[in-house]
Formats: structure tokens, sequence, C-alpha cells
């Protein structure tokens, strides 16, 4: 749901048999707010995509866009973070909040 307000969701696939209830209902308002669009699929269907262990019952499906290091000017006292293999959808999520929180200008992904 974080990822919602900044304009690069596509849209979301949920799964009804294994999503919490207190998240569908906040979800399904965040997404008619910034117009993206909800599917629901089987559990079977849903099995063959997951690939997270204690998924969450929510995947979206967002833009990437790709920039080279090369094409940043990094700032002398900046704090910056590069991510490397981070595998858990949580653990991404709440590394990016705790960068935002301790001031971080950018974030680099390697994917």
């Amino acid at each position: 749901m974080d990822m919602l307000p900044t304009g690069t969701v596509r849209y979301v696939i949920v799964n009804i048999e294994s999503i919490k209830q207190e998240q569908l209902e906040p979800l399904l308002s965040l997404c008619d707010i910034y117009d993206v669009q909800v599917f629901s699929i089987s559990d079977n269907l849903w099995k063959g995509i997951e690939t997270t262990v204690h998924g969450q019952g929510i995947i979206a499906v967002v833009c990437q866009k790709v920039h080279r290091l090369e094409d940043f000017r990094v700032k002398e006292n900046g704090l910056y973070v590069l991510i490397d293999g981070v595998q858990d959808p949580g653990n991404l999520g709440t590394l990016i909040r705790t960068a935002v929180g301790a001031g971080v200008r950018a974030m680099f992904f390697n994917i």
C-alpha cells in the first residue's frame, strides 16, 4: 500500500482467501483513490505466482524506472543506500521506511 501514492502501481492482485480482512478494505479504498485496478484470483492461481514463504495475499505490479548510477549527482554529505538481494517484500518495505526516517537522499536497488 505504500507504493500507491507514487503513481507507479499499474494494478494490484489479491488472493481473497489469504488476505486479512482488515487489510482488504483500506487497500480497496486506496486503489479507488489512486485509480488502480484490483484483480482477485483463486488460491490455485495464487500459489503459481507467489514466491514468498509467508505472503500477505497482495501483489502490486509496478512500473520500473531504470537509471544508471552514472546519471546521479551525489552530494558530498548526502546519505545514500544501495540495496541488493532482498527477497522478502516486508523487509524491503522496512528498509525504505527506515531510510526515509533517517534522511536518506536516495536509494539504489540492484535487481
